[in-house]
């Protein structure tokens, strides 16, 4: 059988002459992902770079996204909106991380975004000060958009962008915790499960968590949720996608993160988060109080209070 001869087989959903009973199942066109119609038909193997199974939705919380790159340098400021924020809708392969950048001819144009402006400054910001506006969404779009417009609903900036905004809305995890009474507060701790548990029961599907371990204070941070999409933009399970390993690779198998399932997760509600012990501040000889000025006045006021005693 020929290459163009079994595309039209799949084109038109019928098989070769087989009575219905003996026909598989996988002629079925929901039956392939992307790398079984490249080995099946010998499509030359650069083009099954473009092709993916699912969309990933990611949201971050923007309180862990400040902190990572507070870490980065002192001098570094943050937008903090009082709400998860969307990072990006991602086309992604089972089992590998990407594909990406599949139309390096297709700009961004940040005009084309001004009917969704305001709704993108405040739910897919970017979080890191000092940077360009939009240099977020035009990282998303060349590296994640021009994989996804292989879709219809999302094949241009403005139906990518806003597909990402209605889903903020629709499964808008801010709510979605809250509502399983899961809310920020760096004093009180969760376990991973706990979280994957109250996403699940809101979605009724497997979601993915990110988590950050500040690599100074070694404590554990709730990063990012991502739940995920088939290409009918239908919910789905997150199962074979990949993630970020723990440094210990001791996670609970049956959820989807990075995050060790025995430790304890932050959930900040403040950046950045006050430490526990006292910061000792050392003074340089330029400083208003020097410490033999100090030992002076001590000095001085002991002798004031041995006259008068």
């Amino acid at each position: 059988m020929s290459v163009v001869t079994g595309l039209l087989i799949l084109a038109l959903g019928v098989a070769p002459a087989t009575s219905a009973a003996a026909r598989p199942n996988w002629f079925q066109p929901d039956y392939f992902n992307s790398m079984d119609l490249v080995k099946l038909f010998g499509l030359d193997e650069t083009l099954s770079e473009k092709y993916w199974d699912l969309l990933i939705f990611t949201q971050s919380w923007p309180n862990t996204v400040c902190r990572q790159w507070k870490d980065k340098s002192e001098g570094h400021e943050c937008f903090l909106p009082q709400q998860w924020a969307v990072h990006g809708v991602w086309p992604t392969k089972l089992g590998t991380i990407g594909p990406g950048f599949c139309n390096n001819t297709w700009h961004f144009k940040h005009q084309e975004l001004a009917p969704i402006q305001e709704q993108l400054d405040q739910k897919w910001p970017n979080i890191m000060n000092g940077t360009a506006e939009d240099s977020l969404w035009k990282h998303e779009w060349q590296k994640h958009g021009t994989c996804a417009a292989q879709l219809e609903p999302l094949n241009s900036e403005l139906k990518y962008f806003s597909k990402g905004l209605e889903w903020h809305d629709r499964y808008n995890m801010t709510k979605m915790l809250t509502d399983e009474g899961i809310v920020p507060d760096s004093t009180k701790p969760y376990l991973v499960g706990e979280i994957n548990d109250a996403v699940k029961r809101q979605t009724g599907f497997n979601p993915a968590i990110e988590c950050f371990r500040d690599p100074k204070t070694h404590k554990t941070y709730l990063f990012e949720i991502r739940v995920c999409f088939s290409k009918k933009l239908e919910l789905m399970d997150c199962d074979g996608i990949l993630v970020r390993k723990s440094a210990k690779h001791d996670h609970d198998l049956s959820v989807i993160t990075n995050c060790r399932s025995d430790e304890e997760i932050i959930y900040p509600d403040i950046v950045p988060e006050p430490d526990n012990e006292p910061t000792v501040i050392v003074k340089s000889k330029k400083s208003f109080f020097d410490l033999a000025d100090l030992m002076k006045t001590f000095k001085m006021l002991k002798v004031v209070q041995w006259l008068t005693f």
